[in-house]
């Protein structure tokens, strides 16, 4: 069971302040661009000013410091995939090669952060191993407005990588779940079917990363599927708040 895999590596992950983990200038262009682009699409079609100043204020942009700099140094995005035999198998199979290449990269730690500030435990979801992964996130004592960052060192990145997926692949209302490193000139994710996405701020390290990936059971892909669903449909994938 996810629990039972994950539960006491998770207790090694440190919650740290929201502010801290956008240090990393990337990960703040990254979310500001995205949360600015969300609002821009909500805006294009009120003409209302009553209901564009409603809209304004329900969706207001984070004051996260971010840079111009930071912005003009992305360089392209690329799709990671890994392939397990079962859903049940996949976690721990994505968790590995994403610690191996990370270490090999030499990488120690890895920061995750929504990109929106709602509490990791705002979905409730009763598909077993979402479920797990959430009780697994409660038994490393967060509290149900938690919105910091999870950090976790080399040893615990698989564990945090199996629970974010099964949290990604599950909450659908959840906000983006990004993570980085202190300072890596790159910000990962993941989609809903496993893969891998990361944006890159710097062309040699979008080299280093993608042959470190592919080395170490990730294939660059062009495409997101699901090998594991019929015809595209998530077992487990609801919209339910606490």
């Amino acid at each position: 069971m996810l629990e039972s895999m994950t539960a006491s590596r998770l207790r090694d992950v440190r919650l740290i302040d929201r502010s801290r983990c956008f240090q990393n200038s990337c990960l703040a262009a990254t979310v500001v661009g995205l949360q600015q682009s969300k609002l821009d699409s909500l805006l294009r079609f009120v003409e209302d000013e009553n209901e564009r100043a409603e809209t304004l204020a329900a969706f207001a942009i984070e004051s996260i410091p971010t840079s111009a700099e930071a912005t003009s140094r992305f360089v392209g995005a690329s799709r990671f995939a890994c392939a397990a035999e079962d859903v049940s198998e996949f976690p721990q199979r994505l968790g590995d090669a994403l610690a191996l290449t990370l270490e090999q990269l030499g990488y120690r730690s890895v920061i995750a952060a929504m990109e929106r500030r709602v509490p990791w435990l705002a979905q409730s979801n009763d598909f077993p191993p979402v479920a797990e992964a959430l009780d697994a996130l409660r038994g490393r004592f967060l509290t149900s407005d938690f919105d910091g960052g999870l950090e976790a060192d080399l040893a615990d990145i698989s564990a945090l990588t199996a629970t974010l997926f099964w949290l990604t692949r599950g909450c659908a209302s959840l906000p983006q779940i990004y993570f980085v490193t202190a300072s890596a000139p790159w910000v990962g994710s993941l989609c809903q079917y496993g893969v891998l996405h990361v944006e890159f701020f710097d062309a040699s390290e979008r080299t280093r990363f993608t042959g470190a990936a592919m080395g170490n059971g990730f294939e660059v892909t062009q495409e997101c599927t699901d090998p594991y669903s019929c015809h595209g449909a998530i077992n487990g994938r609801a919209i339910r708040f606490e």
